[in-house]
């Protein structure tokens, strides 16, 4: 995949679900007045607005499948309109092209009128499903806004539904961009990086429309060293794993087994933390250890001093299988093997936990978290790819990049809704 097709960000992500059969023939939604694709969200997963081809572009892939071929031809010379694609939040739908100008003659099989635009379905059954999401009546606080997908392309919309089929098992923490809105505001430059905005929230429906002030963009440089494989920080746990503590079995198990009462759930949630992660010799039972720091902040209490109930009570109950290794470099947890499952180690700088490996100070050399709000990310995707770490949904342009870095900040203290600066670097010999 080009560095041209990111623009299109996940135009391949879903395009292997299978296609339902039938035979139904155009349907009756009522088209919406006002041409804006922001009433079809709540019923699709993900959605993408791309500008034209032009005349020097090509025919773009879904076209060439939804519509004849003379057809695509001449819109892709004539139309100067943006256009979109969705898949529907019903798993196993095939995705929806949605363009403008088609001549007011032209008749399509599965397709009807919204506004100005057309939606063209793969089947019968695909449009009828969407026809009836259309029709039904939203509850109360399930609508979603999402300006970008009206404005100049390309832009993006996703929800839980799409993040869940994209990240695989990592959607578990990836609370905090459960639904996004994005644009794409420049690429190139000395470094070719390109650069998404926009809003997220972890906590659907998600509502972006404009609040007359925002943040400005980080500066966040290039760097001319390779980045480890992934780091991330933040002022707070909470985006990262309060959506794990939630009340429920896990959170029953941690505070009969472990001893985390609601008072040291909220100070573990309110660390500043820096995780990494470490790649393991080939031998290793994992491919990567996972290093989550707690370092010391200035005016802070020290983590080892508010979290030593929680340690004492790892160290004490410990699975049957499991024994502990108390030494110079901290506390290893070990198996019937003696390979080493993780630990923790404390220092004068601060706590660090780890897992798949032994715990090492190494996340604590880089001091105090820095971020007064929100969380950074810092990662390799290609160095991920290359261990098998990142799921195959993903984009190729996404899995070969040799660095993305993100910053994700709330509008305010506990807000589930956050602003969103993203830079993809693109591989070496992309266009």
């Amino acid at each position: 995949m080009t560095v041209a097709a990111w623009r299109r960000p996940f135009s391949l992500v879903l395009t292997a679900l299978p296609f339902a059969v039938g035979a139904w023939l155009i349907g009756t939604t009522p088209a919406d007045p006002s041409g804006s694709l922001q009433p079809l969200l709540p019923s699709v997963a993900l959605l993408q607005t791309f500008p034209p081809p032009g005349r020097g572009g090509t025919v773009p892939p879904l076209w060439r499948e939804r519509l004849p071929q003379a057809l695509s031809e001449r819109l892709r010379q004539q139309s100067a309109s943006p256009w979109a694609q969705a898949w529907s939040s019903h798993s196993g739908t095939p995705p929806f092209l949605i363009v403008r100008d088609l001549p007011g003659r032209v008749s399509l099989p599965h397709s009807f009128r919204w506004g100005g635009y057309t939606i063209i379905a793969a089947d019968p059954l695909a449009l009828q499903t969407l026809q009836a999401d259309l029709k039904r009546p939203l509850a109360a606080g399930h609508r979603r806004r999402c300006p970008q997908v009206d404005g100049p392309p390309p832009a993006l919309f996703w929800s839980g539904d799409a993040l869940t089929s994209l990240a695989g098992p990592l959607a578990p923490l990836l609370q905090p961009w459960q639904e996004g809105c994005l644009t794409l505001n420049g690429t190139g430059g000395a470094d070719r990086r390109l650069r998404w905005t926009g809003r997220v929230s972890g906590q659907p429906p998600l509502d972006v429309a404009p609040t007359g002030s925002s943040d400005p963009a980080p500066s966040i440089p290039a760097g001319s060293t390779t980045p480890s494989l992934l780091t991330l920080e933040g002022n707070s746990l909470e985006p990262l794993i309060g959506g794990l503590l939630r009340p429920g079995p896990l959170l029953s198990e941690l505070r009969q087994r472990h001893g985390l009462s609601a008072p040291l759930q909220r100070q573990l949630l309110a660390s500043p933390f820096r995780l990494t992660l470490r790649a393991n010799a080939a031998d290793a039972p994992y491919r990567v250890t996972l290093l989550l720091a707690l370092p010391m902040q200035p005016g802070s209490p020290p983590p080892t001093r508010t979290l030593a109930p929680l340690l004492a009570a790892l160290g004490r109950d410990l699975p049957d299988d499991l024994r502990l290794q108390k030494d110079a470099d901290g506390n290893r947890v070990l198996d019937g093997s003696d390979q080493v499952r993780g630990g923790w180690l404390q220092n004068d700088r601060g706590l660090v936990f780890s897992l798949g490996g032994a715990p090492d100070g190494a996340p604590l050399a880089a001091g105090p978290v820095a971020m007064a709000r929100g969380l950074r990310l810092d990662a390799s995707p290609v160095a991920l790819e290359g261990l098998q770490l990142l799921p195959q949904a993903l984009p190729e342009t996404l899995r070969r990049s040799p660095r993305l870095q993100a910053v994700w900040s709330p509008e305010h203290p506990g807000s589930r809704a956050a602003q969103f600066w993203g830079w993809l670097t693109p591989a070496a010999g992309s266009p």
